[in-house]
């Protein structure tokens, strides 16, 4: 059911979509899909009884909605939209289609593993706290840490205390964080605080770089 009229409105975490494409945030919709007293909808035991449901579900998934004047066709969805059953449609214009989403989104088509190609989906779409621009000569790709056939340090990346101070001071903290959770282009996870980076710079591990993309958006989650 999309955006049913027994439900009030409420508001969402600030999307990195909506925030990229701000000027037309009216163009998105979030659909969820539930049954008749807007809870998730449970499989029934009896297989020909969940066909007629999965057939609407796919019809709309397949052709869109058409709301208000507007056709809404499928964007995306991630692994916590799998989970309550919802997903993000658009409603294209003359200066925004789907295919131009899915460009600033990054080589998504890299991946091949449906399960990783949701789960990167999710990155990209990641609320967001706060942003950075950092060019690509400020951030560099480094190797995992290894010793005695153990890698450490995996999804731990490095920042400068440049990169640091310019986060407190967006978030109007009293105190320079030393650790971060954050998404920039294709890689994420945590960054922490190095003492060996000088000026702007940021360090992403290997194993960090999820596909390859152009965007230079840096956004803090937490």
């Amino acid at each position: 059911m999309a955006l049913p009229l027994s439900s009030s409105a409420r508001l969402n975490d600030s999307k990195r979509l909506q925030y990229q494409f701000k000027q037309h945030a009216g163009r998105f919709l979030l659909v969820e899909f539930t049954d008749e007293e807007l809870n998730s909808i449970i499989p029934s035991p009896y297989p020909l009884q969940n066909n007629p449901i999965y057939n609407r579900i796919f019809k709309v998934l397949k052709s869109g909605l058409l709301l208000a004047g507007r056709q809404y066709k499928f964007l995306y969805t991630s692994t916590d939209g799998l989970r309550n059953h919802s997903c993000w449609f658009v409603a294209p214009t003359d200066d925004l289609n789907r295919d131009e989403i899915i460009y600033w989104m990054g080589g998504l088509d890299e991946i091949k593993s449906v399960p990783r190609h949701i789960t990167s989906v999710g990155q990209v779409m990641a609320r967001r706290l706060t942003s950075l621009e950092i060019s690509k000569n400020e951030r560099e790709k480094i190797d995992s840490y290894e010793q005695h056939g153990f890698i450490f340090a995996k999804e731990c990346g490095r920042m400068s205390s440049a990169v640091t101070c310019e986060i407190r001071r967006s978030l109007e903290l009293k105190y320079t964080p030393s650790v971060i959770k954050l998404n920039l282009a294709s890689g994420k996870n945590i960054l922490m605080l190095s003492n060996y980076l000088s000026k702007r710079k940021v360090q992403f591990r290997s194993g960090q770089i999820h596909f390859n993309t152009d965007r230079k958006g840096c956004y803090h989650q937490n």
